[in-house]
């Protein structure tokens, strides 16, 4: 079991950060278990939003930031979140790069982020269609 001998903040310096987090090696971690809810997403939605990006991430317009094995890498985000109701389907998709996925999570104007993609995707599903 993890045992600090303070507590890790924001408001820390470096080095005490490091100082906590180097203070105590566990022996023996404990284990538990989890059991998780998952939502299961369609393949053929994942390569529809990859072949429609065309390897350019629809958020930022910037290409893919690598190449992997089946081709140029981007994320597929649900601009509302399968957990929520959102279905999967190709109004409900976007192909990001990793900065603008995490972007449309954790920044400060993700909301105003994705509801730029939203519009940003019906747009676009407007033109293929």
């Amino acid at each position: 079991m993890w045992v600090y001998l303070a507590k890790p903040t924001r408001s820390k310096s470096l080095t005490q950060l490091r100082d906590i987090a180097t203070s105590v090696t566990p022996n023996n971690i404990d284990t538990k278990e989890k059991v998780a809810h998952v939502r299961y997403r369609s393949e053929a939605i994942k390569l529809y939003a990859k072949k429609r990006a065309c390897g350019v991430c629809e958020g930022c317009g910037a290409n893919s930031p690598f190449e992997t094995k089946s081709g140029p890498y981007l994320e597929i985000h649900h601009l509302t979140r399968l957990a929520d109701g959102g279905a999967d389907h190709p109004e409900n998709v976007i192909a990001l790069c990793p900065t603008c996925h995490r972007r449309a999570h954790y920044s400060i104007d993700s909301k105003e982020f994705n509801e730029q993609l939203s519009m940003l995707v019906l747009k676009i599903e407007e033109n293929i269609a």
